[in-house]
């Protein structure tokens, strides 16, 4: 008897002929081979950098980027895309962004059908495989949505976004064992992100769920070392979810951990790292890179030594400090135009007669910096309330005012209108965060609850378009906004009314329900 050798010939039969199955698995190889080849080369035959389509494209695709990011520009962002794909249609990443804007609009079809054309151009794209889920999801094919994002986890087992979202997914199928494999992806994504803050109270929650105590104290133990940082409540929370677990209080922690992430929702480390596993205030977030271009490199200019800036006297009549100076172009490309102000006038400088009073009116009586005026709809009569703040709000009962002192608190107060005068007295705060800022406090119809908006205010991370990245006011720049309501006298805890991790909700406004 002799062995067959091994090797990666072809094995003869009986008959000396080679077996069909063999001469199958040699044509796909082949076939694999020549559809390689033809994309290696097709990609290599794209437009490059320093070619003029390249450039167009680039800056069409970039132009659509800032366009979608701001949110109210889709019809400028469209035109751009359009024009990307139009330069190079064979770039996936300029189709994608149209299915995301389509998606934005509600417009599930064209959403879809760009989506396909741009899945066929780059198969193995993730982050396309991610947003053909939440097309799904949105169309109410949840199965589809999660066969979606398990494509997407297979195609890259490290995007952490993909891996959150197929979490959240299993976990609300509510099929057999959904909730350890969401609690097994959390694993994952903690492996790759130890620290992520957001993830680690998921974990505790889905731990409670599962009544996994050795899972629960692994959450905990991990969440004590991130909160240096906290505020005094989630720091109470936390205790509390502490002693639950160590009472093995399943209610209870389940209760605890609900409200410490309410609290940590105003924490910016614990809204940096929601976002960084896929919270996007959007329904879905575009893809910033090219997929089959050569990706584009920052080039700034060189540095230009040659460059000065000479200081110049501002030409006033006086010389005594001013408190305010704006300086704006009135008619460009004309210099701009400068004003100087304080508590008594205002004028243009280099133009010594062109000063005003101010404030105008037969009191002369200057505001204070931040003032909230009580104006006569009917009449001529306006009261400066001697209340420092803004947004202000009157109860329906005309008997009290609530406004935001400052970026931090919530004030409340009493409020008296006559003819002649208008007061403001006890004066109390009804809410304070030392980092969050709380604004737009809007009475309930009952006048027994006050409604406001947290948020981060100008403490955003890096994470804006240009050199935005620290002005959460500025149209298209993330921050993450939550309402909440309190009692208007102040007793218990804010109640945190938004909890929909994909939105940010700001001022609130109520409505009489019939």
């Amino acid at each position: 008897m002799t062995r067959e050798p091994r090797g990666c010939g072809l094995r003869p039969s009986q008959s000396g002929r080679a077996r069909p199955y063999t001469l199958l698995i040699l044509a796909g190889l082949l076939v694999i081979v020549i559809i390689a080849g033809y994309l290696l080369v097709r990609r290599g035959a794209l437009p490059g950098p320093g070619s003029t389509v390249y450039r167009d494209t680039v800056s069409a695709f970039y132009v659509g980027l800032a366009a979608l990011d701001v949110g109210d520009l889709l019809d400028n962002a469209e035109t751009a895309f359009l024009r990307a794909g139009e330069l190079i249609p064979e770039e996936p990443a300029t189709w994608a962004n149209l299915g995301v804007l389509h998606l934005r609009r509600g417009d599930f079809e064209d959403a879809a059908r760009y989506l396909e054309q741009a899945q066929s151009l780059a198969p193995s794209s993730s982050e396309i495989a991610v947003l053909q889920g939440i097309l799904d999801s949105l169309e109410g094919r949840l199965e589809a949505g999660v066969a979606h994002l398990r494509r997407a986890v297979e195609l890259d087992p490290q995007n952490v976004r993909a891996l959150y979202m197929l979490a959240q997914g299993v976990e609300r199928a509510g099929d057999d064992g959904s909730d350890a494999e969401a609690q097994a992806l959390l694993d994952d994504i903690l492996t790759l992100d130890p620290d992520n803050l957001a993830v680690l109270v998921e974990h505790a929650r889905l731990g409670v769920k599962l009544e996994n105590l050795a899972v629960l104290r692994d959450s905990i133990t991990r969440l004590g070392t991130l909160r240096d940082t906290w505020p005094e409540l989630a720091t109470q929370q936390y205790r509390t979810l502490e002693q639950a677990t160590a009472d093995a209080d399943l209610p209870l922690a389940a209760r605890s951990v609900t409200f410490l992430r309410n609290v940590l929702l105003s924490v910016p480390e614990f809204r940096a790292d929601l976002m960084a596993v896929g919270a996007s205030e959007t329904i879905a977030d575009p893809v910033e890179q090219f997929l089959a271009l050569v990706p584009p490199r920052a080039a700034p200019s060189p540095l230009d030594e040659g460059l000065e800036f000479s200081a110049e006297p501002i030409d006033v009549d006086r010389t005594g400090p001013w408190t305010t100076l704006l300086a704006t172009a009135l008619e460009p490309p004309v210099s701009p135009t400068v004003f100087l102000g304080d508590d008594q006038t205002v004028q243009v400088a280099g133009t010594a007669a062109t000063s005003l009073s101010f404030p105008s009116g037969s009191d002369t009586v200057p505001p204070s910096a931040h003032a909230i005026l009580a104006i006569d709809v009917d009449g001529e009569q306006v009261h400066d309330l001697n209340i420092g703040g803004c947004r202000p709000c009157r109860s329906p009962d005309g008997r009290q005012i609530t406004w935001s002192r400052d970026d931090h608190t919530i004030c409340v107060g009493d409020i008296e209108l006559s003819e002649d005068d208008g007061q403001v007295s006890n004066v109390r705060v009804i809410e304070h965060h030392e980092t969050a800022h709380l604004y737009h406090p809007d009475f309930s119809p009952d006048g027994k609850q006050i409604a406001f908006s947290v948020g981060p205010g100008g403490r955003v991370l890096a994470d804006g378009p240009g050199t935005h990245t620290q002005v959460a006011e500025m149209v298209g720049v993330r921050g993450k906004w939550n309402l909440f309501a309190k009692q208007v006298n102040g007793e218990g805890t804010a109640v945190q009314l938004t909890v929909d991790e994909n939105l940010s909700s700001k001022e609130p406004e109520w409505i009489c329900a019939e």
